[in-house]
């Protein structure tokens, strides 16, 4: 998966999982599905109170499909509404912090190679500067 929504391996029968259509406009925009049954390939979820199978989640990949055929879930499965939220939220942060740097031509003259290397140390990402002998 993508680092987003719920991981599939980590479901109980009987957990409430929460689908959010990639194209809802609303925030209070989800399903409410439970979990019914998990297996060696696939996760099947229902309708909250209604034992009838909606859909399956695959264990390798995190797809989701809907009942019998293969038709797929243009969205995203997550464990609460709130953990969607808070996703949200750090992503916004993200993307401006990503494009405040990527319109930073020079570096910033406070900033030490030092500082510099923690900061991508804090985002795992290995710097490979070649020093000038």
């Amino acid at each position: 998966m993508s680092g987003e929504g719920l991981d599939p391996k980590q479901l109980a029968v009987g957990q409430r999982i929460y689908y959010r259509d990639a194209r809802a406009k609303r925030d209070d925009s989800f399903y409410e599905y439970m979990v019914t049954k998990i297996g060696r390939a696939w996760v099947t979820f229902g309708l909250t109170g209604d034992g009838h199978i909606q859909g399956r989640i695959s264990l390798e990949t995190g797809c989701a499909y809907h009942g019998r055929g293969d038709y797929r879930f243009d969205g995203t499965f997550w464990e609460s509404p709130e953990h969607w939220k808070t996703w949200t939220k750090r992503q916004k942060w993200w993307l401006e912090f990503r494009e405040q740097i990527y319109r930073t031509h020079h570096h910033p003259q406070h900033l030490t190679e030092e500082r510099i290397g923690h900061i991508a140390a804090l985002l795992g990402i290995e710097l490979k500067v070649k020093e000038d002998a």
